[in-house]
């Protein structure tokens, strides 16, 4: 017999829907054929030819019933368009015929919310407004429609509702911080999706309550003034500086640091307040500093720091470090044999650059004043103490 006819489908296209929980072997849907030939040609065998790559469906190729035989997962692949043909049974020259099948998975709350951070760890100012950003969570769900709906609750840790969190995850202050009554919070946020059965992820806000940092440092005294001397050894402590803060803890703690005039050889110690000489001094080169130190109070981030600057006033004071000179160093002159007695001879000019008794010269004949013939003065003069002189007397003097 000749065969004719192909197969022709019910419907040249299928819809169905099935959960994504589906179990193995669960139907979801019947596509049927007829061939109006007879015998084995009029016989239809269906089968699966596209759209099934994963393999999760089975078409029956006597009943056209189509199974689940895999796990679906909507948020995978949320729908397959599986083609089926219907072909029938000639030996020689089979006809075949193709329908679609379109298979949309339908969503069960299996996934539940997720946050991009559960821990975030907040510091506020104790002064910060009512309605103030404390935390923004960003939560997102697989699923879709109600299944997909996320609703947050603080669960814990907000006790008299310091703080409130919007529909959309922001939580922001409901009243007023204290760090007296609460120096910190520890808020547990539920997330949780709208499924018949909710799903929830929590998450953990730490917020840290700063107090205000209301006071500057003050300086003991409004100037300070030391005397030091130019041979003290470097490392020294030539003063202590000192400043309190009237706040609480650590922003009531106080660092010390030296803003200017120091001309490099001094330095403050942060925490004692204690300047130390760092290079040798020089009265000759620079007899005075004049210091700015600064007390700068240690406040907790996001408080401003607050800082008060007093002046150190340094007089460098003389040690003996400088010998006489003079100037010039070798003297000549020219006297009369017959010279009067206390005539002036040559006048000797020394300098000492030290201050005070330091810098105070004496003069004295140290050799060559044969027969003690000449005399110096505390000026410096040289004069002649005899009315007949030698010829070429060399004095060797002192300053």
């Amino acid at each position: 017999a000749v065969n004719e006819h192909s197969p022709v489908f019910s419907n040249s296209s299928y819809y169905a829907s099935v959960l994504e929980s589906a179990p193995f072997d669960a139907l979801i849907v019947s596509v049927s054929a007829i061939d109006v030939d007879h015998g084995r040609q009029g016989q239809v065998r269906f089968s699966l030819i596209a759209g099934n790559d994963d393999g999760v469906f089975i078409v029956d190729p006597v009943t056209g019933d189509i199974r689940v035989v895999a796990a679906l997962d909507r948020e995978t692949v949320p729908a397959y368009s599986l083609t089926v043909n219907a072909t029938d049974g000639d030996e020689h020259n089979p006809r075949t015929t193709s329908a679609i099948v379109f298979v949309t998975i339908l969503d069960v709350n299996d996934n539940a919310p997720i946050c991009l951070k559960t821990l975030s760890a907040v510091r506020l100012l104790e002064s910060v407004p009512v309605g103030h950003e404390v935390a923004r969570l960003n939560c997102s769900d697989k699923d879709a429609g109600s299944n997909a709906e996320i609703s947050f609750s603080i669960t814990s840790g907000n006790g008299d509702r310091i703080f409130i969190i919007s529909a959309f995850g922001v939580v922001t202050t409901n009243s007023t911080l204290d760090y007296e009554k609460a120096a910190s919070y520890s808020l547990d946020v539920a997330a949780a999706d709208s499924g018949n059965i909710p799903l929830s992820v929590l998450s953990v806000v730490l917020v840290t309550v700063v107090p205000l940092n209301e006071h500057s440092p003050t300086f003991e005294m409004s100037s300070y003034f030391v005397n030091v001397s130019e041979d003290t050894v470097v490392g020294t402590t030539t003063i202590f500086v000192s400043a309190s803060d009237a706040d609480s803890g650590a922003q009531g703690d106080v660092s010390y640091f030296i803003v200017n005039g120091s001309g490099g050889n001094f330095a403050v110690d942060a925490k004692s307040g204690a300047i130390q000489l760092v290079r040798s001094l020089d009265r000759e080169t620079k007899d005075f500093y004049t210091v700015t130190a600064r007390a700068t109070d240690n406040a907790i981030s996001p408080a401003t720091p607050r800082s008060t600057e007093v002046t150190v006033e340094i007089r460098v004071t003389d040690s003996n470090d400088n010998a006489p000179v003079a100037a010039p160093a070798l003297y000549s002159a020219i006297v009369e044999e017959n010279v009067e007695i206390n005539s002036p001879v040559v006048q000797v000019t020394c300098s000492d650059a030290d201050l005070g008794n330091n810098g105070e010269i004496t003069y004295k004949i140290r050799s060559g004043n044969v027969g003690d013939a000449f005399n110096v003065t505390e000026s410096g003069l040289v004069a002649s103490l005899a009315s007949q002189l030698r010829a070429d007397d060399c004095l060797l003097l002192t300053c």
